[in-house]
């Protein structure tokens, strides 16, 4: 077995997508376009035995203080090893990767599989929801309270659109940055408005949003799909507006639509109390996975 890492523009996109496609671990994130949008000068790491692949990681190198780094951006949300079940063992797999990743002052990425023992993990969570049956039993698995406030959004008369563009998300983005919300970092709206162009060319990702009379943006919810599962990457809601049950309402049109058609709802987090009841309201199960920070020394002057 042996690893090398390649630059982005020497890997054959065809066979890399048609390996994310197939691994037991692969995600959206990890698609050939998704990545170069995201990090264009990306690279990866491939793990090959004698033949074929058996494991690939995509790497976000950079300087910082003359310092090799590689961390994962805002918009991957999955970013660790890609693999097929090999027939050798896992302990060796994650030696062959330690070794290739070596060169690197820090390495981070969430990964939805252990890898690494010996490397810093903390564990996270995320919400999925099984919407392979019917949407009457799903629906019957909401909360009381969620179900009042979806019946009570039905009578207040917003317009739902599905968007041909990212604008209305963006737009709610800037809004947050604007209130003191959150800060948005330079370009993210600008990459995922063309994340969302390339993706819906693809019937890979669907933007559903709330508007008013006027029609302002109230909320605007990003969908991309994956095999057999729908991820909800981005749900916002205009602060001006105070309008129970608008997210619950958005998604639970999303779900009915779904049902039967996907397996399950990523509701990608969270660890913040808050949301995690809210997600939990929809009957969904916390799931864990590992956000990996390997560091060959202390580096506590980096961003980690």
């Amino acid at each position: 077995m042996r690893s090398e890492i390649i630059h982005n523009k020497d890997i054959d996109r065809t066979v890399w997508d048609a390996f994310i496609y197939s691994s037991i671990s692969g995600s959206i994130f990890n698609l050939g376009w998704y990545l170069d949008i995201v990090f264009p000068q990306w690279q990866a790491l491939i793990v090959t035995d004698e033949y074929d692949w058996v494991a690939v990681l995509p790497l976000f190198p950079r300087k910082k203080m003359g310092f090799n780094i590689s961390l994962q951006p805002l918009l991957v949300r999955y970013s660790g090893v890609s693999r097929n079940e090999p027939a050798f063992t896992r302990e060796k797999l994650n030696t062959v990767i330690d070794e290739a990743l070596s060169e690197f002052s820090v390495c981070h990425f969430t990964s939805l599989v252990d890898f690494l023992p010996e490397t810093e993990q903390k564990k996270k969570i995320t919400y999925k929801l099984d919407i392979s049956t019917g949407y009457d039993q799903i629906f019957g698995g909401f909360k009381k309270s969620l179900r009042n406030k979806i019946h009570h959004f039905k009578n207040h008369g917003f317009s739902i659109t599905e968007d041909k563009t990212a604008s209305a998300i963006t737009h709610l983005f800037h809004h947050y940055d604007e209130i003191g919300k959150f800060k948005v970092p330079k370009d993210y709206c600008e990459k995922l408005e063309l994340l969302y162009a390339v993706a819906q060319q693809k019937k890979m990702a669907r933007i559903v949003s709330v508007r008013n009379a006027d029609m302002e943006v109230v909320a605007s919810i990003l969908y991309y799909y994956f095999r057999d599962t729908v991820y909800l990457f981005s749900g916002l809601i205009n602060k001006n507006y105070n309008v129970p049950g608008i997210k619950p309402y958005l998604l639970s049109l999303e779900i009915k639509n779904d049902s039967g058609k996907y397996k399950k709802l990523d509701f990608l987090g969270s660890l913040i109390p808050g949301v995690a009841k809210f997600n939990e309201s929809f009957g969904a199960i916390p799931h864990s996975y590992s956000e990996v920070i390997k560091k060959k020394f202390p580096l506590n002057i980096l961003p980690i």
